[in-house]
């Protein structure tokens, strides 16, 4: 009797091993499953973010001079495609159809604003005068000052005043014609 309350019993501890055994199997799948799922999940908010990102920004390195002394040669800026706004003093990235070139400016001037520059180099916006310090600021051969800005049109300009091709030179911009405003500096070369 004492032989088979033993075997009883060693089947019984054999039997509770073996369901212990497949619930910690099946708790090791579980953890393997959630592993996996996070890291599905994980590359698909990745691939998300990711996207959403290239919608939505550009990197710009600096090319020239036009923006010294506040942006200079290899600084590289992070650009909002297309925002619903741009307000005076923006920096933004210019494209004119008939050039195969983008220029980084500054806007001076929004639609509704009037702009003046004297023959003696001040800035005025609206009659207010702009006290930027970016240096002499010529009109420029091809414009009738004062230039009062339509629905739609924006007065960009170089902080670099004496060396920049801007709207003294090609006129004003229309608003199709900005592709971004620069909202983060974050690469310059020293």
């Amino acid at each position: 009797m004492e032989v088979s309350q033993e075997t009883n019993q060693n089947s019984n501890i054999t039997g509770n091993n073996q369901v212990i055994q497949k619930k910690l199997e099946q708790i090791e799948k579980r953890k393997i499953k959630k592993k996996k799922i996070s890291q599905e999940a994980f590359l698909l908010l990745s691939v998300c973010l990711i996207t959403l990102f290239i919608s939505l920004m550009m990197i710009v390195v600096v090319e020239g001079n036009s923006m010294n002394p506040s942006l200079f040669p290899g600084d590289m800026l992070l650009v909002l495609k297309n925002p619903k706004q741009y307000t005076s003093n923006d920096v933004v990235l210019v494209k004119k159809k008939a050039v195969d070139r983008i220029w980084i400016k500054r806007i001076i001037g929004v639609p509704g604003d009037e702009i003046m520059i004297t023959e003696d180099g001040r800035v005025l916006c609206n009659g207010k005068e702009e006290k930027e310090g970016y240096g002499i600021t010529k009109p420029g051969n091809e414009l009738r000052y004062p230039i009062k800005l339509e629905k739609e049109e924006y007065f960009v300009m170089g902080d670099n005043r004496e060396n920049s091709a801007d709207s003294r030179t090609f006129g004003v911009i229309k608003r199709n014609e900005l592709k971004g405003k620069a909202i983060l500096l974050f690469g310059r070369k020293i």
